[in-house]
């Protein structure tokens, strides 16, 4: 599929596949990461990278949980808005 966009991603290191132009090789600086999912909290620490660093295209106006996005001064990269 020609499609499929790879950008604003955030790796914990460098792929060798493809990237786009925006992403960052950078920890994400989740909340808590876990081998057991349920325990596992994906949303953004205050120092990550990820924060306030997304973009608005093809954006959509919530987060997973329905928080408004954008909440600071950009979106947060992922499905969390913090």
């Amino acid at each position: 599929n020609t499609d499929i966009r790879w950008d604003y991603n955030v790796y914990p290191v460098e792929q060798k596949i493809v990237t786009g132009p925006h992403d960052l090789v950078a920890d994400p600086l989740f909340v808590k990461i876990a081998l057991d999912l349920r325990e596992a909290d994906f949303r953004l620490q205050k120092k990550s990278p990820a924060r306030n660093s997304g973009t608005d295209d093809l954006a959509q106006p919530d987060d997973v949980t329905g928080k408004k996005r954008p909440a600071g001064k950009a979106r947060d990269r992922g499905a969390y808005e913090q």
